[in-house]
């Protein structure tokens, strides 16, 4: 065999390798207590939905945004730790007027509220998760449906 042949059987190999690896491993996203007793499948969606219930009612819309009719979407990320902490929650896509600020502040009150997550695991291990592009609506619409409530 030639040099090359034999380069290529190593590359296919360990692709092959990378493969068999990335399929074994076992991983479970963080989630809300909540949301326990669901099946895998839907506990992260009930997650979501609790979440954004919990946003909606949280917010406390910003008065230089409702001054300006302002409406939107402001994204954020954050981890939700090993001991189901949220750590790190940074905006993503601000729609301004102090509405990124809302959002984030909206976020990090979830530690100290009744929302208690399950840390997300790898192979059978608790690990941090980073939760990307969670959305936050800004509009007058939630803003008058939380007065509803």
């Amino acid at each position: 065999m030639n040099r090359y042949n034999i380069f290529l059987m190593g590359c296919f190999l360990l692709l092959l390798s990378g493969e068999i690896v990335a399929q074994s491993s076992e991983i479970n996203l963080p989630f809300l207590l909540e949301c326990e007793k669901m099946n895998a499948d839907v506990r992260f969606t009930c997650s979501e939905n609790k979440l954004f219930r919990y946003a909606q009612n949280k917010l406390k819309y910003p008065k230089a945004a409702l001054d300006n009719g302002l409406e939107g979407v402001v994204v954020v990320s954050f981890i939700v730790t090993q001991k189901g902490k949220i750590i790190s929650v940074k905006c993503e896509k601000d729609i301004g007027n102090g509405c990124g600020k809302e959002a984030i502040r909206i976020i990090e009150t979830i530690n100290d509220s009744k929302l208690k997550w399950e840390a997300g695991s790898k192979d059978g291990k608790k690990a941090s998760f980073q939760v990307l592009n969670f959305p936050v609506f800004l509009t007058s619409l939630l803003l008058n449906i939380s007065f509803l409530n």
